[in-house]
């Protein structure tokens, strides 16, 4: 079911990019929390019409969208590694041949896709744990320590919808042999998803039929409009669905990889 050699060499393709796209959000995550800190004037003082003082939480206001939404930064960023890397492991390796040597060897077809599947997941989750990590650890240190379940509750939605797109992106590379019909499908839906998803964002309130557009996006699977991070039930069902998703893509990506005709 396992080869270490495989999971070893997938890594060695994949951890350059990995690096640079997570090197590069977590030096965003420390500049963005430390901006919004209280040193940083994280807490806004404002008016209501009426004169009276109050406080905006910019945490709160900013970060749901522009850190985990469809148009943040945690989410964009990531995305591009998981459209990229997610076809190279299956469908560009059958288009070129390098599959070709693998399956002349005694390792099995299940144990081949499998192995590359769980170096793919790896990434992806070590990512997340990454962010989550360097957050809680920001905000400790910039004395924001209340906002750490905010941050945990959140990356964990984020962490989930990534490795539901890396699903659909692992899914098309196993349905096709050519690298490029992979990529275009793969980076379509996602790419489509996210836009939709700024629909819902940019146009709630001024074009509710346009909004509308972002009940048929993957990001709707995490909606961070929705989400009060200290009420249970605003999104754990929605957790729950991801991870359902998130396994019946990969179950049949190898499925479906183990029993297609190969060009080979």
């Amino acid at each position: 079911m396992f080869s270490f050699k495989i999971y070893k060499n997938t890594i060695k393709q994949m951890w350059k990019f990995w690096s640079v796209i997570t090197i590069g959000v977590l030096t965003l995550t420390i500049t963005m929390l430390v901006m919004f800190a209280d040193n940083g004037g994280s807490h806004s003082p404002s008016e209501t019409p009426e004169g009276t003082p109050i406080e905006i939480n910019l945490y709160l206001m900013v970060l749901p969208q522009s850190f985990f939404g469809a148009t943040g930064i945690g989410y964009q960023l990531p995305i591009i590694f998981i459209i990229i890397i997610g076809n190279r492991i299956l469908a560009a390796e059958v288009e070129k041949g390098y599959l070709s040597y693998l399956l002349s060897s005694p390792l099995s077809r299940n144990k081949i896709v499998t192995s590359k599947l769980l170096a793919f997941l790896t990434s992806v989750i070590l990512y997340s744990v990454l962010t989550t990590i360097v957050g809680v650890v920001t905000l400790s240190a910039t004395g924001e320590g209340t906002m750490i379940s905010f941050w945990l509750v959140n990356s964990l939605g984020l962490g989930l919808l990534l490795v539901t797109a890396a699903g659909i992106s692992f899914l098309f590379s196993s349905i096709f042999d050519k690298g490029a019909l992979s990529l275009l499908v793969t980076s379509s839906i996602l790419g489509i998803s996210i836009i939709f998803g700024m629909f819902g964002m940019l146009f709630e309130t001024t074009l509710p039929a346009l909004a509308n557009l972002k009940y048929v996006s993957l990001n709707i699977l995490y909606d961070t409009t929705f989400i009060k991070y200290d009420d249970v039930g605003t999104w754990i069902g929605q957790y729950i669905g991801m991870l359902i998703i998130s396994i019946g893509l990969f179950v049949g990506a190898v499925i479906y990889f183990k029993n297609k005709d190969l060009p080979l």
